[in-house]
């Protein structure tokens, strides 16, 4: 399965990225706008047969931003969805905007469903199962996902921790731009709540409450 992430912001990429990349899934390209995801779509096409085996599908999902610079994400939709090669690509939306015209427009353009920021790994892996994509790494060990076992954390000074390795460990890499972004360090680990979080971003009690319970788990 092959997989084409559109964003024009790198960070959030390789946030997607990385959380696809736990789900058990290796064949990721990126996209940094609308209009380079066409490129890429359309690159191998024979422009000069009308022939439908002349083309080859090159992706089976796309993932892709809404608002970007050059091609939205939404006139990305409507092109690959109008296209009768491309139409069958599954279409993901990643987007805050749930105001009625964007809805709309995104319905029109005959997406097949939405992935809501801020998003977790979580939160895409139960998007994936219910568009009918089960994820390699649910196959293979459904608990690896999830188990907070071997951690093998034993540094208790957390004054100098690397705070990407440690929330690789403990299954949280795909909060780790979000932690820099609001300078998280190892000491204010000691402290974070739930209204941290909150004001990070995160707004799903649920991923609020993994977080945590990992983050306290990994620190007694």
């Amino acid at each position: 399965m092959k997989i084409l992430i559109v964003d024009d912001l790198s960070s959030l990429r390789v946030i997607m990225k990385n959380i696809l990349k736990k789900l058990g899934y290796t064949d990721i390209e990126e996209a940094n706008d609308g209009s380079d995801a066409l490129f890429k779509l359309q690159k191998n096409f024979d422009s000069d047969s009308s022939k439908s085996d002349s083309k080859k599908l090159e992706y089976d999902l796309i993932i892709s931003d809404v608002h970007m610079p050059s091609m939205s994400g939404i006139e990305l939709a409507e092109i690959v969805k109008n296209d009768p090669f491309l139409k069958s690509i599954v279409f993901l939306l990643v987007t805050t905007d749930n105001t009625k015209s964007t809805i709309l427009k995104a319905a029109k353009a005959n997406i097949d469903g939405y992935i809501i920021k801020p998003f977790s790994l979580d939160s895409v892996r139960d998007k994936l199962i219910k568009m009918g994509f089960a994820p390699p790494a649910l196959k293979k060990n459904d608990q690896s996902l999830d188990s907070d076992n071997n951690l093998d954390i034993t540094e208790k000074n957390f004054k100098d921790i690397n705070i990407k390795e440690w929330l690789n460990k403990i299954n949280l890499e795909e909060y780790t731009d979000l932690f820099i972004q609001h300078d998280v360090d190892g000491e204010s680990l000691l402290e974070i709540n739930d209204e941290d979080l909150k004001e990070m971003g995160i707004t799903s009690l649920g991923d609020r409450k993994k977080i945590l319970g990992r983050i306290r788990r990994a620190l007694t």
